[in-house]
């Protein structure tokens, strides 16, 4: 009697987690479309954040612009692009690091959000399978 009991009881628990396998899936799949939209976003706000900008570039462009416009008065063109060249070199190397690791915390955050909401899914799906 008590196997009977027990046996109803597995049914119970299986339609149980049945139905909330499908009540969560469409909730986790919202979840993780916006754990991507919310990536999108933060990529862009750190892309327009000034301080991931390239700090003091138009400082670096005047000086060697003005260095560059010099040595071209003075000398030749060719000379010219040395300066120039510098502050491409100078300006890029200032600005790249801040962006990238900016982009880099945001991009695993959100994977591993996401990380998360794939294995659930995947659980859930399971779930539904059996």
């Amino acid at each position: 009697m008590l196997r009977k009991i027990e046996h109803k009881l597995d049914a119970i628990q299986a339609g149980v987690d049945r139905a909330a396998a499908e009540l969560a899936l469409p909730r986790l799949e919202r979840e993780l479309k916006q754990v991507e939209l919310d990536r999108h976003a933060r990529l862009e706000a750190a892309e327009k954040n000034p301080a991931n900008q390239r700090a003091g570039a138009a400082f670096f462009a005047f000086v060697f612009l003005c260095v560059a416009g010099w040595v071209w008065w003075k000398a030749s063109f060719g000379w010219a692009i040395i300066p120039f060249s510098l502050f491409l070199l100078a300006s890029s190397a200032v600005s790249t690091p801040r962006l990238s690791n900016a982009t880099k915390q945001i991009n695993d955050e959100c994977d591993q959000k996401a990380s998360r909401l794939r294995g659930q899914l995947r659980s859930f799906r399971k779930v539904l399978d059996s």
